[in-house]
């Protein structure tokens, strides 16, 4: 069994005594960041032409974990790096990616020695 969810946002404007309705598609994302001792995971809905910078700045993660900064952040989807001003799809899952402290190279020549 397939379930489908639409969800919209109905938004009523009153200009001169008439209505206005405008109806806006909502899509569902997470914003996911973990380091050694925290992992988040924040589910929004947010508008269908939104970019991953707004979704983050919407999620409110900045404000809750100090240690990301959106100047030198790096971002992906499933995985995937993109860039800030790339656009959402519905059930994308945005990863906040934390810098390396040693290259997994070095890591393992360590493991060797």
């Amino acid at each position: 069994m397939i379930k489908i969810k639409i969800i919209k946002l109905i938004i009523l404007i009153l200009v001169n005594s008439n209505i206005i309705i405008f109806m806006i598609k909502l899509i569902c994302v997470q914003i996911c960041y973990a380091d050694s001792r925290l992992q988040v995971l924040y589910k929004l809905y947010v508008t269908n032409q939104t970019s991953i910078q707004t979704a983050i700045l919407q999620s409110n993660i900045l404000h809750k974990i100090s240690k990301i900064n959106l100047i030198n952040l790096k971002v992906g989807i499933y995985g995937k790096l993109k860039k800030l001003n790339t656009i959402l799809r519905d059930n994308d899952r945005v990863e906040i990616y934390r810098p390396l402290i040693i290259s997994p190279k070095e890591l393992r020549c360590r493991k060797n020695n």
